[in-house]
């Protein structure tokens, strides 16, 4: 089973070993099916994501927005990329080279500033978040999610 942490994040059980040099197992087991994302209109971003089969980013779970961006090359992603340390990002569908840190692939339409080696996406701040391109700090943004 799961403890629940202060903060109302899954904290895993006394028994379970949280192996920082690679969190992913632990990630993938806590990931949530369903994330609900509110954001503002222009980012779009916004609307239900479900947790994405065959769709994981670097051993981390990935999602895939439902009944957004018509054809499935134009669909939303949330996924994780070691880039800078660690960040969630939201791309115009597959993420590839986006992932990397570089302009190239999907455009990225949102990512997170906080460094999210061991969080979740919905455990991100929700005002952590920019559209700046990578490298770039940028202004921020507001991308707020809960488990659906």
């Amino acid at each position: 089973g799961t403890a629940t942490a202060a903060c109302g994040a899954v904290a895993p059980d006394a028994e379970e070993a949280w192996n920082v040099a690679d969190p992913a197992p632990q990630l993938v087991r806590r990931a949530a099916k369903r994330i609900i994302v509110a954001a503002a209109p222009e980012l779009g971003v916004a609307g239900e994501y479900k947790l994405a089969d065959g769709l994981a980013a670097h051993g981390r779970p990935a999602y895939k927005a439902v009944g957004l961006g018509g054809e499935e090359k134009l669909c939303p992603h949330l996924a994780w990329t070691p880039c800078a340390g660690g960040h969630w990002v939201f791309t115009a569908g597959p993420a590839a080279e986006s992932m990397k840190g570089t302009d190239a692939g999907a455009p990225v339409l949102a990512r997170s500033l906080q460094v999210a080696w061991t969080a979740l996406p919905d455990e991100v701040m929700f005002t952590s978040w920019t559209r700046a391109p990578w490298g770039k700090r940028g202004k921020t943004v507001r991308v707020a999610m809960t488990r659906g």
